[in-house]
């Protein structure tokens, strides 16, 4: 018997519930039972193998304090992919090891670094724009 492959914008919520989970550095077990699942549903939910209803998917965003959008952040580009089950534990545009750290900080922390980021990032375009320059 044939299983059939989960749907790619159900693989993009599911990461995109993994990171923001992830960033507020809580356990699958411990949004579930913010959420009053179980920790396996929300297991099933990250991995795409069972899909997320809209009231689910609001309770999830209201504990983890982002809006219901946020989930689908992205989700166009991934609509006419097949998913990536390579890199699926890894989640989408944010190394965990970094969102693990950053999730560590004091707000403070968190605004200062990405200060920082935004400097490095403009920086780095203008050296870019430097050396095409003299190219």
């Amino acid at each position: 018997m044939k299983t059939k492959k989960p749907d790619p914008v159900d693989v993009h919520v599911g990461r995109k519930i993994r990171e923001a989970r992830v960033l507020k550095d809580l356990s699958q077990t411990a949004l579930a039972t913010k959420v009053g699942i179980t920790f396996q549903q929300l297991q099933k939910y990250e991995n795409a193998h069972n899909r997320v209803s809209c009231s689910r998917l609001y309770a999830i965003a209201q504990v983890l304090e982002v809006p219901v959008q946020a989930f689908f952040a992205g989700a166009s580009d991934t609509m006419h992919q097949e998913p990536d089950f390579e890199s699926f534990e890894v989640p989408v545009g944010i190394p965990l090891d970094l969102a693990t750290a950053y999730s560590r900080l004091t707000p403070d922390l968190r605004r200062n670094l990405s200060k920082a980021a935004k400097a490095l990032a403009e920086l780095n375009v203008e050296e870019r724009s430097a050396a095409q320059s003299k190219s």
